[in-house]
Parts: C-alpha cells; sequence; structure tokens
C-alpha cells in the first residue's frame, strides 16, 4: 500500500507558516483562514508522524525537522512551478500573473513599450511588476517570488539563473554646452581621471559601476557633491 505523502497544498502552507512565524499571516499569505491553514498543517503533522511547529500564544517556533522540511518544501515547489513554465513555453504560453522584476533605471525607458507588446501578444496575461535594484531582484528570482527580471549585465553573481540578452546600449558622456570638454569634436577616455566630477547614480545602482568601468576609472572619492536614484535626476 503506497504511503500518504504531503500534498503541494501543505507544503505551501509550511513555507508560509516558516517565513510568517505565525498562523494569522501565513493564512493570509496563502489567501485561505486560519483555521484552514492550521488544520492543514496538523494534518501534515499526522502524515510525518512528527510535528513541524510549537505552538506559543505569540508565536510560532519551528522544530528542527520543520525547518528541514521547508527548505526542502521550497526546492519542490520551485521545481513544480519550473515543470509548468516549461510546458507553458512549449505551448507558447506565458505563467499568468507574470511576476516580472526591473531595475529603476531602465523601468521608465523600457516598460511603456514592453508592456504594451506584451499585451498584444498574450492578450489575457496578467502582469505584474516589481521595481527593486540588481541584488534583491536577484534574490527574489532565486526565492521564487519573481519569474523574471530586467537588469543590466555584467553581475558578479547569477549562479543559479538562465539569461539572455534583450539589446545592447551605449554609454554617453552628457555635459553643458559650455563645459571645457565640450570645445572638441571627440572626448578621449584619457581625459577622464578619479578625480574628474562626475553625476552618478548612488551607490547600489548597478550602472553606476558599469558607468564607472566604460570610463576606465575605479571608484569615486566619498563625498560626491551629488549621487542621484534615476537616470531622469541626472538628466
Amino acid at each position: 500500500m503506497n504511503k500518504p505523502v504531503p500534498s503541494m497544498r501543505h507544503l505551501r502552507h509550511l513555507v508560509a507558516l516558516t517565513e510568517t512565524r505565525h498562523f494569522g499571516k501565513a493564512a493570509e499569505k496563502c489567501l485561505v483562514t486560519q483555521s484552514s491553514l492550521s488544520a492543514s498543517i496538523a494534518e501534515l503533522e499526522r502524515i510525518l508522524g512528527a510535528p513541524v511547529a510549537e505552538r506559543t500564544r505569540r508565536t510560532v517556533r519551528l522544530t528542527p525537522l520543520g525547518l528541514q522540511l521547508a527548505a526542502r518544501a521550497r526546492e519542490i515547489l520551485l521545481m513544480a512551478e519550473d515543470m509548468v513554465d516549461m510546458a507553458r513555453r512549449q505551448s507558447g504560453r506565458l505563467p499568468s500573473p507574470l511576476r516580472m522584476g526591473v531595475i529603476p533605471p531602465i523601468g521608465p525607458w523600457l516598460l511603456p513599450r514592453a508592456v504594451t507588446a506584451l499585451h498584444e501578444r498574450y492578450r489575457n496575461l496578467e502582469l505584474l511588476l516589481h521595481e527593486e535594484r540588481t541584488a534583491p531582484l536577484l534574490e527574489h528570482l532565486r526565492t521564487g517570488d519573481l519569474d523574471c527580471a530586467v537588469i543590466a549585465l555584467p553581475w558578479p553573481d547569477l549562479k543559479g539563473l538562465s539569461t539572455e540578452v534583450l539589446f545592447h546600449d551605449s554609454f554617453l558622456l552628457a555635459m553643458p554646452e559650455d563645459h571645457p570638454l565640450a570645445a572638441g569634436k571627440d572626448c578621449s577616455l584619457d581625459t577622464l581621471d578619479d578625480d574628474t566630477p562626475l553625476l552618478l547614480l548612488e551607490e547600489g545602482h548597478c550602472l553606476r559601476e558599469h558607468a564607472l568601468a566604460a570610463c576606465r576609472l575605479k571608484g569615486r572619492k566619498k563625498g560626491a557633491a551629488y549621487e542621484a536614484t534615476s537616470l531622469f535626476t541626472l538628466a
């Protein structure tokens, strides 16, 4: 006789409980009632023959077994989602809702055209957009909170992720018309050094490092007069 095994529902509820440490919040995350989630966890424990959580008045403490199983449950859920996505890709469909991340410097320029094109091709697609810097976006991809993300390459750590180049873009050196460097037709990289006043995005934006690399500069001294959070502000 086949042994009973946990269902995907059990695994989702266990992962949510691990992330929130609270039955009510876990239920909200899973869009079920608290009693339903509590019953699901109790059923999971009966199937396993061991407790996965210790209930207290204010919080929930996961047992060592519960933590181990939650980590494995995340992997199984991601694998299951990958299977569905694979089938949809082969049938020419996209997962819906499609959870897409984009870095702030790219979003305002790319999204208006990209969203229109996606909806023209996939008319029933529900698109959920999330704007964030590169490192958090990649973490959301690894945890399964996002399906895809638009970032700027290169990036030092893409382990476990696949990439597809969408387009190539150029860096332009912009300056006022009366700036000394604007007098000539060409501006050589030799005219730039680490003391050249540059307006850049603030620390943490990947395009900042890309711009410095393009100018063959190792870094900027602290105490810059101005650092922006968006390309719009720089312009």
